[in-house]
Order: structure tokens, then sequence, then C-alpha cells
């Protein structure tokens, strides 16, 4: 499936800086291809079928403009499979960096856990240590790519951080109005302390309020009384 990237076509082709780690990748492509296809057809590995595969092919797609990978990713892309992974090539990056670290931990554990039994029969070790290389160089040169191709500087031109940039018609205040806005509020701000420090003088100049009569406190039986039925 196809995995939106911000401020990243797609269907485009990798940056420039990026061309060198693809060149890299595909060799890591070819072996993932190599090795996961032995160890389908001859040991019938569902685990390589499910993960290696299909991480082989989300490269493929990856690499759609490379010579050596063209002609398989043309095939992938006559299939039902473009229906997920539309055009390919860089959209498919990401696919890819999913299903090849899932491979890879995978790949990994086993390796580890049955190490006596690769170790002592080549014809079962050699491919899955072939997976597990490719696969982890293969996802270090993905990470590199990824880096490369997304914008994360936020001072650059474009989207800003992350590949997002403001939605259009949302509230956006362009330099211009920022300044007008600015001088409005320091011109009424200067009136304001002209008029404080002129006082009472002139007829246009501000007066501050006078304030306000203070009120005697009310006492109860304060005055002199007459007492009743006396």
């Amino acid at each position: 499936m196809v995995i939106p990237m911000g401020g990243m076509s797609q269907n485009g082709s990798p940056p420039v800086a990026a061309r060198p780690y693809m060149d890299q990748l595909k060799y890591c492509v070819w072996a993932m291809w190599i090795a996961g296809g032995f160890r389908v057809v001859v040991f019938l590995d569902m685990q390589a079928l499910f993960n290696v595969i299909l991480a082989c092919m989300c490269a493929t797609l990856l690499l759609r403009e490379d010579p050596s990978l063209r002609g398989c990713a043309e095939y992938l892309l006559r299939t039902p499979l473009r229906a997920c992974a539309g055009q390919g090539a860089m959209g498919c990056l990401l696919p890819f960096l999913i299903m090849g670290f899932m491979s890879f931990i995978t790949d990994f554990i086993m390796l580890l856990s049955h190490w006596d039994l690769y170790k002592s029969n080549l014809l079962l070790g050699i491919p899955m240590i072939v997976s597990v290389v490719a696969e982890g160089y293969g996802m270090f040169l993905g990470v590199r790519v990824f880096n490369i191709a997304s914008p994360m500087d936020s001072t650059s031109s474009g989207p800003q951080r992350g590949g997002y940039s403001s939605l259009p018609g949302g509230p956006q205040q362009s330099s211009t109005q920022r300044t007008s806005v600015g001088g409005l509020t320091g011109a009424f701000n200067a009136g304001r302390a002209d008029a404080a420090q002129s006082g009472g003088g002139g007829g246009g100049a501000y007066r501050a309020p006078a304030a306000a009569p203070t009120q005697k406190s009310f006492t109860p039986f304060s005055g002199q009384g007459q007492k009743l039925g006396g």
C-alpha cells in the first residue's frame, strides 16, 4: 500500500542526494529475492513468503527506475498489486521500511534461537544469514533515503517541519498585514502616552475622569433619642 509522505511526491523520482543509497539498495533487494525465494521454494517457509517476499515487492516498486529491476517492477504493476502500490517509486518507501523491519526482526530472532541448527546445516543457515544481513543493511539504506527525501528543517522554504503546511483557506496573515497592524498599535499607544503627559492643558488633551466622591459610612444609633413610655 502507498503511505503518503508529506513534502515528497509519492510517485516521483528519489532526490539526487539519495541516488548512491538507492544504488546500494538494489543489491540488498536482489539478495532478499534470492534468499527469500530459496526459503519459500525449498523449505516452504511461510514466514519468508509473507514477510521477505512482500518486502522485496515493495523494494522492487521503490526501485522501478533501476534498469536491473525495471522489468520486474513493470510486471508487478500489471497485477492487482497496482491497486495498493499506485505507480510505485517513492510512495513505496515507507511500506518497504515497515515490511523490511518486520522481516528483519523475525528472521533475526529465529536465527538466534536456532543458531545451532543453522550452524550445523549450511543449507538452512546460509539463506537465513543472507536474508538477515540484506534486510538489516537495506533498512539502514532506506532510513538514509527517508531522511534525505523528507523535509525536516522548519527554516526551509516550502512545507513546514514534518512536511505539513497551512491548510488552504485557513487563517493566515501576510507580512504586510502584520506590519500595518503593528504600526496602528504603536501609534495608538504613543497617542495615549502624549495625552497622559500633557495633563489638563489644551482643549483636545486627554483628561482623566475625576474620582467619585466618597460617601460617609452609616453608623446606627449615633444620635440622641427619646425614651418611649418614660
